[in-house]
This record gives C-alpha cells, sequence and structure tokens, in this order.
C-alpha cells in the first residue's frame, strides 16, 4: 500500500495537472502517515541531526556567496585576479 501511495499517486497527481511541490508533498505525507511509525520519534529523528556543526557551514557559504554578489565584492575580486594573473590560462 506504501509502494502504491509513494509510486501510483504522484503519477496521477502530475497528469492532473497538480503542481510538483503539492505532489512531494501529499506523497512525503502519506509515506510518513502510513510507515506505522509514531510522529515525535519523526519529528525527533528530523531535528535531532541539526547539532552536526559542519553541515552549518553549507548554507552559511551560500549566504556568503549571495552578500559578495550583491556587494559587488566577487566581481572586484576577479577584476583583481585576472589584473594580478593576467592571460595565464588554469
Amino acid at each position: 500500500m506504501t509502494i502504491l501511495l509513494i509510486v501510483v499517486v504522484p503519477v496521477i497527481l502530475l497528469v492532473m495537472g497538480v503542481p510538483i511541490f503539492a505532489v512531494l508533498l501529499a506523497a512525503a505525507l502519506g509515506g510518513i502517515l502510513l510507515s506505522g511509525n509514531p510522529i515525535h520519534a519523526i519529528h525527533s529523528a528530523m531535528f535531532g541531526n541539526l547539532d552536526i556543526f559542519p553541515l552549518l557551514a553549507v548554507p552559511l557559504f551560500i549566504y556568503a556567496g549571495d552578500i559578495m554578489s550583491r556587494g559587488g565584492i566577487a566581481r572586484r575580486l576577479i577584476e583583481l585576479i585576472l589584473s594580478l594573473v593576467g592571460a595565464v590560462r588554469g
């Protein structure tokens, strides 16, 4: 039954024209509800792994890149490197 919910129902919903985010959300919620696990166990498993601090570097690195891009620092850094290195490849 769970396999049917996770495979067949999303295909039917996509054919009906439901947006992809809603199809994925419906399949995930259906799979969680039919898995037989208590909801609080799923909650603690999902949010208990947020204490891994090296993984926190990934969104902060993306945020720093966005700040550099919006402030123009990235463009100036590329111009600096091109002026130092010049036409030397790779």
